[in-house]
Order: C-alpha cells, then structure tokens, then sequence
C-alpha cells in the first residue's frame, strides 16, 4: 500500500456502483486517473489506474550538485514555476538524504550519479535539454581531479545528446 498525500475530485456512479478519481499526487509522483469498483460481494472495493508525468512536454533540466547551494538553488528556482515550460532533475549521489527526499517532494526528479563515473552521469542527463555542471573542489582540493570530474560531465552529456550545458566552478580552482 502506498500512502497518499494529495488532493483531487472524487465521483461515484450509484448505478454502476464505480468511482473515478483525478488527483495531484503531492508527494512528487504526479497527476494521477483512477477508478474503483465494487467486486459482486459488494464488500471489496479495486481500484486500478494510471500516472500522468508531470515532467511530460517540459524541457528538463538535470542540476548536478542539487542538494548544494549553487545546484539546489537553481532546482528550487526551477520548482517555483511549475506552469513554466522547464522541469528539474536533482542528480545526487545520496537520493536518500534528507535534501534529497525534500527536493522529490517539492516536486523534482531525483536521480543517482557520481561525478567519477560517466556512465552514471549519462544515464541522469538522458532526456534532458539542459544541465546544470557543478563540480566539487573542496571535497578533495584537487583541481587535477575537478577538471577531470568537468570532463566526465563534458563526455556524458554529449553521450546523451544534451543541447545546453553550464558548468560553474570556484575561482580559485
């Protein structure tokens, strides 16, 4: 059972003894059309139905370092225009932390990547229009390892065929 957090409009048919429901899921997992019925018993009450993404038609735009400042600032910019034409992707190696979980819930895509590994990377910005490069330098203050870590990036959003990328760094590195 999944809980549900939301709110939405709710009919019931007396005659068919069958409601149907549309709802905004929000927990971040979007718009959902269900309907239910009474099985012959009357007693046991199914519902089956289906998600819409409320990703579908915007351009995405994946922030690595999302649970940062930079990155994070950007996504909750991005969330605060849910009518506007983009949709954001929180890449984070952690999708269990805390930032993480309020980021999914304020209404992003959350997704897993390390900076180490282009495979990864690719598989977070498939689909996007945009990414957000953010690299981490105090983690491990070497700027040999940041520029290698902005290259993983480079290869991998050319690998998913992203049109726009912004990478910001500090000015020291």
């Amino acid at each position: 059972n999944m809980p549900f957090e939301g709110m939405g409009f709710v009919g019931y048919d007396k005659m068919q003894r069958k409601y149907d429901a549309l709802w905004m899921d929000t927990m971040g997992t979007g718009v959902w059309s269900t309907s239910g019925s009474f099985d012959a018993s009357g007693k046991t009450l199914t519902f089956t139905g289906e998600n819409f993404d409320p990703m579908a038609g915007k351009k995405v735009i994946a922030v690595v370092g999302s649970t940062g400042a930079q990155g994070g600032g950007l996504v909750r910019a991005i969330l605060r225009e849910p009518n506007g034409e983009f949709a954001a992707r929180a890449i984070t190696r952690d999708t269990t932390s805390e930032k993480a979980k309020a980021l999914s819930k304020a209404g992003a895509e959350v997704v897993a990547a390390n900076l180490d590994d282009t495979e990864s990377l690719a598989r977070a910005f498939k689909g996007a229009h945009g990414v957000f490069c953010v690299t981490a330098f105090w983690e491990h203050f070497s700027a040999d390892k940041e520029y290698l870590q902005a290259g993983n990036m480079a290869k991998a959003a050319r690998q998913a065929g992203v049109k726009h990328v912004i990478w910001s760094r500090l000015e020291d590195t």
